[in-house]
């Protein structure tokens, strides 16, 4: 089972009294609430996606994949971004929520 090294690791931390490090990025600042995770060039590395654009890493060079965005699609509520096989065709799929009635896309 692949958790017990993460276990394993917040005990000894604790056991030492040292707390975890974190480091911040900040890689832009766009009016969206959430963020998602994956491979969107097939490169092998995670890359993020946020809002209308995606983050290539390491570099985090933003490029927009939403343009022009989807019929009646808010960037801004968009309050959910998630990854799927929505269709079943091997290849990941992007859903956006929003808030209230605009709905899912």
């Amino acid at each position: 089972m692949k958790p017990m090294p993460i276990v394993i690791l917040l005990v000894t931390t604790c056991a030492f009294g040292k707390e975890p490090l974190f480091l911040l990025h900040e890689i832009d600042r766009q009016p969206t609430e959430s963020i998602m995770v994956m491979d969107f060039d097939g490169d092998g590395r995670l890359d993020v996606g946020s809002g209308a654009f995606w983050y290539k890493a390491p570099d985090w060079t933003r490029t927009e994949y939403l343009n022009p965005p989807m019929p009646g699609v808010r960037l801004g509520g968009t309050n959910a971004q998630l990854v799927m096989d929505v269709n079943k065709d091997g290849h990941k799929d992007v859903v956006i929520g929003r808030w209230g009635t605009d709905g899912i896309s």
